[in-house]
């Protein structure tokens, strides 16, 4: 099944300030809609800044079991879980937010 992400809105403007190094790593299921679009927002950052922006993408009993996401993320309750530069930032909504309140010109 496929999920329809051209919905995704995340404005180019948010991008131009990506000027350090940023590690997006999100922690995700299948078939998950919004798992799929963390992982397009996070493919646009790099895509825009591929000296900048880094992104893992890991899979739940592939990479990760359930027990191993909830040492990682005490408070999840969703998928995707996101962590930037190590910190929790939390899920697809809390990720798209964080994209989009980077400051720019």
């Amino acid at each position: 099944m496929t999920h329809d992400i051209t919905n995704v809105n995340i404005h180019s403007r948010t991008l131009r300030q990506i000027e350090e190094d940023m590690l997006i790593e999100i922690f995700g299921k299948t078939q998950c809609p919004f798992c799929d679009k963390a992982k397009y927002l996070a493919q646009l950052a790099k895509d825009e800044y591929p000296e900048h922006v880094e992104f893992t993408y890991k899979q739940l009993n592939t990479d990760f079991t359930r027990e191993e996401l909830f040492e990682q993320f005490p408070n999840a309750r969703t998928f995707p879980q996101v962590r930037i530069d190590g910190e929790i930032i939390g899920g697809y909504e809390q990720f798209s937010d964080y994209l989009e309140m980077l400051p720019y010109d």
